[in-house]
């Protein structure tokens, strides 16, 4: 080959892969790093790869796409930018500024199913329970539950120092769902009579297929109307739903604040039957303040008395990682003394009440059940 030849060869070698690798979209991640894999499309999802390792990355992950799918990706760089920043502050403990940011990502990426579904899900629930919002906090926790068992996570595409970083946070993270159960340790189905209980939120219909958030979402919601007074029957969950041993504990917390005093006592049972095996777990408190909510409910003052004792387990053993459960035990208990006209022991235990938790709303709805007299 003469040398025209040749350096015509190698002029075509190079434009054909300077035309290949323009064909190929390329993404480059927070941390600067290409990836090289092909895109096959861009979604409210993340960035789906394909290649020889088919994967979709987050959008918190990801910076840019380029190539043939740039103007597509660009339709979610708000979205990229919220949900890094949100991931960011988040995992530095700044939960206050990360919630707004949290909560675009959420209503954007809501019902779809990737990774960038997960961070946003996830964070908007951590910040939530973090202040308390525990109405609010139920629809993150359901749509997190659903994503995570269709088997997703958060961390697809994350660097190896991220996951050790993200694995860190999880591990003293109080707000994160029990693997086993599929519940929110924070999130008990105990509320009290509150506002922020009339906006509770209703289930999307992408989450209808599932049966256990449905039943969650069904017990949650009757609990909560319970509390603020309303007749509803008491839901019919589905066998399937009921292999889940969440749902099962669930059903037997919310059954046993049932009108029925035959199934309030059964329920008891139940949640009684267990309590040992759980002993100084979250369950133990949730199972705690359940059955002694119910005997508060029965005319048998024997049985009030050891309701109150039953919920003053939870203050005195569980405070520190059951703020909310001990805040509602206690002016349940508190509730019950001033019934009984014991003033001491009341204003004692209320200013324990006003000590662990001042801002609760538990403290409002003492005021209104006991008239505002202290």
């Amino acid at each position: 080959m003469t040398r025209r030849g040749a350096l015509v060869a190698v002029a075509v070698t190079i434009a054909v892969g300077i035309g290949a690798s323009v064909g190929h979209a390329q993404v480059v991640l927070r941390g600067g790093e290409r990836v090289e894999d092909p895109v096959v499309r861009t979604s409210a999802a993340g960035v789906e790869l394909g290649g020889a390792r088919p994967r979709t990355l987050g959008w918190d992950v990801v910076r840019e796409v380029l190539g043939e799918h740039e103007e597509d990706a660009a339709a979610y760089a708000a979205l990229s930018d919220a949900l890094w920043r949100a991931r960011t502050r988040a995992e530095r403990g700044d939960l206050t500024l990360a919630e707004p940011l949290f909560e675009r990502a959420f209503a954007i990426a809501y019902g779809s199913t990737g990774p960038t579904s997960v961070v946003a899900a996830e964070g908007l629930l951590r910040c939530r329970l973090a202040r308390g919002a525990h109405a609010s906090a139920l629809e993150p926790w359901l749509e997190s539950l659903r994503l995570r068992r269709a088997g997703l996570r958060g961390d697809t595409g994350a660097t190896a120092n991220d996951r050790t970083r993200r694995s860190r946070v999880a591990e003293d993270d109080p707000w994160s769902i029990d693997s086993a159960t599929g519940l929110a340790p924070a999130l008990p189905p105990v509320w009290i009579d509150a506002p922020s209980l009339k906006s509770f939120p209703r289930l999307g219909p992408v989450q209808a297929d599932n049966h256990e958030v449905v039943a969650f979402e069904t017990l949650y919601r009757w609990a909560a109307l319970r509390v603020m007074g309303e007749d509803a029957p008491f839901p019919s969950i589905s066998a399937e739903a009921l292999r889940s041993p969440g749902v099962r504990l669930v059903r037997s917390m919310v059954e046993a604040q049932h009108a029925d005093a035959d199934l309030r006592a059964r329920a008891r049972e139940s949640l009684e039957r267990d309590i040992g095996r759980d002993a100084g777990t979250w369950v133990e408190a949730w199972r705690r303040v359940a059955i002694g909510r119910s005997l508060l409910r029965e005319d048998d003052a024997s049985l009030r008395t050891r309701g109150m004792l039953e919920l003053l387990h939870v203050p005195a053993r569980f405070g520190a990682s059951q703020p909310h459960l001990s805040a509602v035990a206690l002016a349940e208990v508190c509730a019950e003394l001033h019934a009984r006209g014991e003033a001491a022991s009341y204003e004692t235990l209320r200013a324990e009440l006003e000590s662990l938790a001042p801002d609760h709303g538990a403290i409002v709805w003492l005021d209104n059940s006991v008239g505002g007299v202290r």
